[in-house]
């Protein structure tokens, strides 16, 4: 329970970051660091209990790399999205 409210708590931090006024495009940069994000967060997730834990059951395991998985889609899509997806034209001059 303490996961999921950490992992709560991460999500609202980096929504309140992200901000409203963006002016990309969504696109596969988006799309392939969600993608990189979740597997990068469920391995080394599901790496971290099975080398802490005692004596991890299956359940354990698997809660640690769904919720690893699910931070680092999420941490990732944002990534992807900020560094490399185009910027769209907004249809006005800055400055006049």
């Amino acid at each position: 329970m303490r996961l999921v409210s950490r992992l709560a708590i991460m999500l609202v931090i980096v929504a309140s970051l992200s901000g409203c006024a963006d002016n990309r495009r969504w696109g596969p940069c988006a799309l392939a660091g969600g993608l990189l994000g979740g597997a990068i967060g469920a391995l080394g997730a599901g790496y971290g209990v099975e080398q802490y834990e005692p004596d991890p059951t299956n359940a354990e395991t698997f809660g640690g790399a769904a919720a690893g998985g699910v931070a680092g889609a999420l941490i990732g899509t944002l990534l992807g999205h900020y560094i490399c997806d185009p910027e769209e034209d907004s249809g006005y001059s800055r400055g006049r």
